[in-house]
């Protein structure tokens, strides 16, 4: 489907004009809507109830922890023991793997599973939200808990029973996890959980809660993980990667399915419901009008293109259309949907290239640097760590004291603010500057200590999910995290090949640090879009 003129006019507005035109009087506001009160109602029914079976922030703050500490746990391992099959796959007469077709095998991997289970995740992710508004996002919480789990069985087996890298059941195992959406569809299901249960004032800090005990787990899961394996064993270098994977790293994996065994049990049975049976109930009533609506308006042929297309309809939210404007928006609907439209496209561009770099940095470690399990471990904690400190102690400090105390900005409720901008435009600087540090770091230290500085880039994420949101009803908060999520998976079936290949390519020619310079550049095209 072409384009309009206008449409491409849009993209041409910065959201920092956007602002400047749109920012109207908070008294042109109109009062809580339907919605609202519907919260107002819901936070008073979970005040009442016991504080397990509450939905919180806590609560889904929880789970998420859990589920990335025991990732985390074996993440280090895991990659030594892939490396491990791989050089065993490309072994000589003399017993000796060259490090060059090694390091190709082992970025291929990473390559095809990444893409896979993206691939896989699609089909998933453009229903997930939708259906979560409707029938709760505990089911679907639940169900990617327990398609990870039968992945990680899977990996577990494999790694017991061969000693070279089986390619295709390694695929596969992975891309089971991705039947319900995989870690896409939890991240979309995550901020909905919080959206539901906080009010609008207090979402992007929510948000950033929510994602610092991601990264809490992340840096437990690695220092865990690194103390059970100097405990079983002294010895991790890379002089026995051609050898058979230790009984220290097959503990870890051990402990990360038990683990992942019981946070199955407790989202099963356990984990409350955030989603009120009003909100829910309204939710039905609107997918059962809009699909009635394109029922009667459609004759037998356009219905089956309409039936071809109907996958990627989700992504039609995320334009902005009329039908979801507010009243108080309306009069600037143009340039509300330019905000809304370049909010998601720089978003998606900095979490699509983000997909390959955890990949892309351990292979780099591995090559240059000699990386064994704890090292990558430790960056791993310095990456988590530190971007948990931003999420819960920074970004507080910089949104209050900084920009609304001593600038003097003012949060607003349905439109972006400048304290969402500046926030988000702090996060994509900092990342720039870091990969195009990262590009030129000649020691493992250097490497170490820049690491740290990602958590800055931190500050964007959870303000752009909270400004995107202003802008649309509640009851289709799932709806539009679940089309967020469905074309950061489509575009990350490509990013995935595009950045291996330029990774592979400069291993080459011997100039391996090249493709954190296509990073910084991303990043320098965001920041120009903005």
């Amino acid at each position: 489907m072409s384009k309009s003129n206008t449409e491409i006019d849009v993209l041409q507005v910065s959201p920092k004009q956007t602002y400047d035109a749109v920012l109207e009087p908070e008294e042109q506001v109109e009062d809580e809507d339907e919605d609202m009160v519907w919260l107002r109602e819901q936070q008073i029914l979970n005040g009442k109830l016991s504080w397990y079976k509450r939905p919180s922030v806590l609560t889904i703050g929880f789970v998420l922890f859990v589920y990335i500490f025991s990732a985390s746990i074996s993440a280090a391992v895991k990659q030594i023991i892939i490396y491990k099959m791989a050089c065993n796959s490309m072994r000589d007469e003399n017993g000796i793997c060259d490090p060059i077709t090694t390091q190709v095998l082992f970025s291929n991997y990473n390559m095809y599973s990444l893409v896979g289970t993206t691939i896989v995740s699609l089909f998933a992710s453009t229903k997930v939200g939708q259906l979560s508004d409707i029938y709760g996002r505990q089911p679907f919480i639940a169900g990617i808990i327990i398609t990870t789990l039968l992945t990680k069985l899977g990996e577990y087996l494999i790694s017991t029973h061969y000693d070279t890298l089986k390619l295709k059941s390694l695929l596969a195992v992975a891309f089971i996890s991705g039947i319900l959406g995989g870690m896409t569809s939890a991240g979309a299901l995550l901020s909905s959980y919080i959206s539901d249960v906080v009010d609008p004032s207090n979402r992007t800090y929510s948000l950033a809660l929510g994602s610092a005990s991601l990264y809490i787990g992340q840096s437990l899961g690695p220092i865990v993980g690194n103390w059970l394996q100097s405990i079983l064993t002294k010895t991790d270098s890379l002089a026995q990667v051609s050898s058979v994977v230790l009984p220290s790293e097959l503990v870890l994996l051990q402990v990360e399915i038990i683990l992942q065994i019981l946070l199955c049990i407790y989202a099963v049975f356990y984990l409350p419901e955030s989603r009120s049976e009003k909100a829910k109930q309204k939710s039905k009533l609107s997918s059962i009008n809009n699909d009635s609506v394109s029922a009667r308006n459609s004759n037998i042929l356009v219905h089956s293109i309409h039936s071809v297309i109907k996958l990627f309809s989700p992504l039609l939210i995320l334009t902005y259309p009329t039908s979801v404007v507010g009243s108080n928006h309306k009069p600037h609907v143009k340039t509300y949907r330019s905000v809304v439209i370049l909010l998601i496209v720089s978003s998606c561009i900095c979490t699509t290239v983000f997909v390959a770099f955890g990949p892309i940095l351990l292979q780099y470690g591995v090559y240059k640097f000699n990386w064994g399990s704890s090292d990558i471990g430790y960056v791993m904690t310095i990456i988590s760590a530190t971007r948990t400190v931003v999420l819960m102690l920074v970004i507080p400090f910089f949104q209050t004291t900084i920009l609304q105390k001593l600038f003097g900005y003012k949060p607003l409720t349905n439109q972006l603010d400048m304290v969402d901008f500046c926030m988000i435009i702090t996060g994509y600087v900092s990342d720039f500057l870091v990969f195009t540090a990262l590009a030129f770091a000649s020691t493992n230290k250097q490497v170490m200590v820049i690491t740290g500085f990602f958590a800055m880039g931190a500050t964007s994420l959870p303000a752009c999910n909270s400004a995107v949101l202003k802008f649309y009803p509640a009851s289709m908060t799932g709806l539009v995290f679940g089309a967020w999520s469905l074309l950061n998976n489509v575009l990350a079936v490509f990013a995935p090949m595009l950045l291996m290949s330029i990774y592979n390519w400069s291993l080459r020619h011997h100039i391996p640090s090249f493709v954190f310079l296509v990073y910084a550049g991303s990043f320098f095209v965001v920041i120009i879009m903005c």
